[in-house]
């Protein structure tokens, strides 16, 4: 009889909210082994992970619950006979071009034929695999710790907080708000290379960007602002059919979502259970224009519907 989850993941847990999801809902006792992001490098990082594996080798009554590809693979190595799963929080091939893109697709398919069970996002990315068995689509929802707070919404403020990246359209947001000086955009994350380029270029005076903020702190901010932005660049295949937990969180906080279409979003929408969407077509969509004609962004509410949130 199993008595311990054990939750495995090549990065900091405490910035991944699915592993969280799994942390503050589940009964059986949970363990974490992970790997922060340090000067060491990702060698290193992959050593200290194995050590503290290997410190798990004579436990009894385990399940390990991998959140990513190299994770999964590596349990599996050092554990061949304990079960495992896999959760595929990515397209993994995407991060690779050429011939390890095909490599790394195949090690995706294998993981799907050896793990105990593999869990999915979304039947969109399901369907971007030939082998399925032992799949079941587990979505990105919401576990509220407090019921929603009414606050006084601030007109036409709007708000980005997450990882800055090119795919999330850090830049275009920016140039956008530029042109209208009577909206205002804050971005929330870790800074990186690509935004430290974007801030030396210099924000207009309507933009503010105001670096990492823990996500408890997030959720607690995001009520007041007009609407956000989970904008996703389709440039690969996780960008094309994106599952973000950031859908769920708004529409539970009555907070609008901007969005790219996507076939996910649509079916979201279309079944009701997401009430609070402005979609835009595509990045060349992307203006005030469209998003303050859209009905969703001035009549929100609060959906605390069991469809958004995690049980």
């Amino acid at each position: 009889m199993v008595n311990t989850v054990v939750h495995v993941y090549f990065g900091d847990h405490h910035r991944h909210p699915i592993v969280n999801n799994y942390l503050n809902t589940l009964s059986y006792r949970q363990l974490v082994i992970d790997s922060k992001k340090s000067n060491k490098g990702r060698f290193s990082r992959l050593l200290g992970l194995v050590r503290l594996l290997f410190k798990h080798k004579k436990d009894k009554n385990v399940v390990f619950h991998t959140h990513d590809l190299l994770s999964f693979y590596l349990v599996k190595t050092i554990f061949p006979l304990k079960p495992i799963l896999f959760d595929s929080h990515e397209v993994y091939r995407c991060y690779f071009g050429r011939f390890l893109y095909y490599l790394v697709y195949i090690l995706e398919e294998m993981a799907t034929c050896i793990c105990s069970y593999k869990f999915i996002p979304s039947v969109d990315r399901a369907r971007l695999y030939k082998i399925n068995k032992k799949t079941f689509v587990v979505e990105n929802l919401f576990v509220p710790k407090h019921p929603p707070c009414v606050a006084t919404k601030k007109q036409n403020t709007f708000v980005y907080g997450g990882l800055l990246s090119e795919q999330r359209c850090i830049r275009e947001l920016v140039q956008m708000f530029e042109k209208i000086p009577s909206c205002f955009l804050t971005i929330y994350g870790q800074k990186n290379s690509y935004m430290n380029k974007i801030l030396k270029m210099g924000l207009p005076v309507n933009v503010e960007y105001k670096g990492e903020i823990a996500q408890d702190e997030l959720l607690e901010e995001l009520p007041k602002y007009t609407a956000s932005f989970a904008l996703y660049k389709p440039v690969d295949l996780n960008n094309k059919f994106p599952a973000p937990t950031k859908l769920f969180e708004n529409e539970y906080l009555g907070i609008p979502t901007i969005v790219f279409d996507s076939p996910y979003v649509n079916r979201l929408i279309a079944s009701g259970v997401l009430v609070n969407t402005c979609i835009l077509g595509k990045i060349d969509d992307l203006s005030f224009k469209k998003i303050l004609g859209s009905k969703e962004i001035y009549n929100c509410r609060h959906n605390q519907s069991k469809s958004i949130i995690w049980n």
